[in-house]
């Protein structure tokens, strides 16, 4: 009798993504409990190779830098303080949901105009810290101290983000849908998209289109696997056009200007704005 695998029923009903999940939960509970290593069943592995072939995951929609800045300049306080400190800590930290959740109110510094807020409890159980800093258009500072101050002073709560009335800290589903409400108050479309995964994913691609490396990337979110760092990475066109600029050497900016060593007639330079200066030497 042919006896037809399980899995097979499974791939059926199931994304490529649940397979290999419930394959690992699986594999572990079979190795600690029987004894039996079926990373070894290689016809299974295969299985699920095939089955992951064009499969496309699903990802939160992510916002961009002047999104971001729309909502914290125009969304009133009195209805949006939380989710506004909640922003600015999600994308200038790369928070996951329970890292917000379990942010204690100790775990942030003043430090003159500067937050210094460490993540104590992480997924990988390796802390790292990082700065909010004032911008020339949100002083996501300031946002900050308005919040705290509204704070009850009796509270017992350790956390950070509590609902004032009650004391009681701010549920780990509420920080998921969050994003949802953003996009709601900025009417983009489909803002159920906008899911738990918004603010990481959107530090990270943010981070990276202002050009810094992945390994600035991989230190903001703490990842690990170069792999994983760049699938939180919004394709944009605007770092399209860069890297097209890039492979058109010389033709990449028409405010650029070359001046040979021998000349000294001298750089007058006008009306540019945000200009960067390479210096080449020929030694």
């Amino acid at each position: 009798m042919l006896i037809i695998p399980v899995y097979y029923f499974q791939s059926k009903v199931f994304a490529a993504s649940s397979l290999w999940c419930t394959y690992s939960k699986l594999k572990t509970m079979l190795r600690v409990r029987e004894k039996v290593d079926v990373s070894s069943f290689t016809n299974v592995v295969s299985f699920l190779k095939k089955m992951s072939v064009r499969h496309v995951p699903r990802k939160s929609n992510v916002l961009s830098r002047s999104q971001i800045d729309e909502f914290l300049l125009n969304a009133p306080d009195d209805v949006f303080l939380l989710i506004k400190v909640v922003t600015a800590f999600g994308v200038f930290g790369a928070y996951r949901r329970q890292e917000l959740h379990d942010l204690c109110f100790n775990d942030v510094k003043v430090e003159g105009s500067v937050l210094v807020v460490r993540i104590a409890q992480t997924k990988n159980y390796k802390p790292r810290t990082f700065t909010i800093v004032p911008d020339g258009v949100v002083n996501c500072v300031a946002l900050y101290e308005k919040y705290v101050a509204l704070r009850p002073k009796n509270v017992k709560c350790k956390n950070l983000f509590i609902y004032y009335k009650g004391g009681q800290p701010v549920d780990i589903n509420s920080f998921g849908k969050f994003p949802m409400e953003i996009a709601k108050f900025l009417k983009l479309p489909n803002p159920s998209l906008y899911t738990g995964h918004c603010f990481r994913r959107s530090s990270a691609t943010i981070l990276s289109n202002s050009g810094a490396t992945l390994t600035e990337v991989k230190r903001l979110g703490g990842w690990k696997s170069s792999s994983v760092a760049e699938s939180y990475i919004e394709e944009c066109i605007e770092s399209k056009i860069r890297i097209a600029k890039k492979i058109t050497v010389g033709k990449a900016d028409e405010n650029i200007v070359e001046v040979g060593a021998s000349s000294s007639s001298g750089l007058v330079i006008s009306n540019v704005q945000n200009c960067t200066f390479n210096i080449y030497s020929a030694k």
